[in-house]
């Protein structure tokens, strides 16, 4: 009689954790995790200078992307509102962030497309592996490349917030000098829908690099 109620308490205790295993696995399968990704641009002029491009027309449109329908369309558009410091220190670039993105998804980004104005894309790192941490740490479109194959998993170990920093580089060889510190202002976040356009705002002056170069 001892040994069938023993049994029988272990036998519900078994079917209780089963329950609630599956219940907690339910509730985590149903509930979205969203993490979020910035897209960074940073402009540098002939001679190596970071710049908001106040002097210099330019257009630049990227798109990210996932195989679930998700899309989104930024668009750049000189002069820069500096307003993220991808360096760190005086702000030197302009960003956009892309918020509630579901991480179980895998984003895809173009390359960089130049609309208007004298602009050639240096370079792009989406910092997997390498941060950025001077102008020589961009690399062109290479699918060997983790840190510039155009993918971006926000499962991954480097954690659901992630940035996309891309550098374009100035065809002008008469670029003006001044100097600046611009002014703070709010980094640009955005939700994430099923798609978006975003105009990056003016702010008249340059910046020059206080990084290494």
């Amino acid at each position: 009689m001892g040994d069938i109620m023993i049994r029988k308490n272990i036998f519900i205790i078994v079917l209780f954790g089963i329950i609630l295993i599956s219940g907690f696995s339910q509730y985590v399968l149903a509930t979205p995790i969203y993490g979020s990704i910035a897209v960074s641009v940073v402009l540098i002029d002939s001679e190596r200078n970071i710049i908001d491009g106040y002097n210099e027309e330019g257009a630049f449109l990227i798109e990210l992307r996932s195989p679930s329908g998700f899309s989104s369309v930024l668009e750049f558009q000189t002069p820069f509102s500096l307003n993220h410091s991808v360096f760190g220190g005086v702000y030197d670039s302009y960003s956009i962030v892309l918020n509630n993105l579901r991480i179980y998804d895998i984003y895809y980004y173009s390359e960089m497309e130049v609309k208007s104005g004298d602009w050639k894309v240096l370079g792009y790192n989406d910092q997997l592996v390498s941060k950025v941490s001077s102008l020589d740490d961009f690399y062109p479109i290479d699918y060997n490349n983790v840190d510039s194959n155009r993918i971006i998993n926000l499962a991954l170990s480097k954690g659901r917030d992630r940035e996309l920093v891309i550098l374009l580089g100035s065809t002008n060889t008469n670029n003006e000098s001044s100097s600046p510190v611009p002014e703070p202002s709010t980094l640009l976040m955005i939700g994430a829908g099923a798609s978006s356009t975003i105009i990056g705002s003016h702010i008249k002056r340059k910046l020059k690099s206080r990084i290494k170069k």
